[in-house]
């Protein structure tokens, strides 16, 4: 999140044109920590959306994301969500987003 962030700066003008968005995968946690406050840390054009577990479901199976919640402990609450974390750009008039792996250069992300 931090190269993307990075990325859109260093884009100048146009990348106040562009709206970077983030998606939860974690409905139950999202509600004990505060994303907003994340989101604002990486800039203010962050968008942050949760929602419940199916409509996350939903959104990560739009996007062919597999998420799995997998247990550490007995805990109900050690756990951690295993999926890929790819960076979708998606820009007007081209209906087909395009993934990038997460660990993206800010240069990488800056040259779609």
């Amino acid at each position: 999140m931090n190269d993307l962030a990075e990325a859109i700066d260093r884009m100048g003008k146009l990348g106040a044109s562009i709206q970077p968005v983030f998606i939860d995968l974690d409905p139950d946690r999202a509600a004990l920590v505060s994303l907003p406050a994340y989101m604002e840390a990486l800039g203010q054009s962050f968008l942050d959306l949760t929602g419940s577990s199916g409509d996350i479901e939903q959104a990560a199976k739009s996007f062919k994301v597999r998420v799995e919640r997998t247990p550490l402990s007995a805990d109900a609450t050690d756990y951690v969500m295993k999926h890929i974390s790819p960076i979708f750009v998606m820009r007007p008039n081209d209906p087909h987003p395009k993934a990038l792996p997460a660990t993206s250069s800010p240069a990488t992300i800056e040259l779609l």
